[in-house]
């Protein structure tokens, strides 16, 4: 039973002593300013890029949606008819 608890211990012993440091601790406060302004950059290109491809797909996505639309009436009409 002693033999159990002594390695029980020594396993979360070195769980606990091999974990990797907190990352406040891997970079310097002047790394993760540099790091969050070039995100933040990358991430404000990316939205106007993928603002401008919404704004080219919009009209085929409603034409997409009225075709669709007015099919679903039609076979609604088709089948009032009938």
């Amino acid at each position: 039973m002693t033999s159990k608890v002594i390695s029980v211990i020594g396993i979360l012993s070195l769980i606990i002593a091999c974990r990797p440091p907190e990352k406040n601790q891997v970079l310097s406060p002047r790394v993760r300013y540099m790091r969050d302004t070039m995100f933040i950059n990358q991430k404000k290109a990316l939205n106007a890029e993928l603002d401008s491809l919404c704004e080219l797909n919009t009209p085929q996505y409603i034409e997409a949606m009225v075709d669709s639309l007015l099919e679903i009436e039609r076979e609604r009409i088709q089948e009032l008819s009938e």
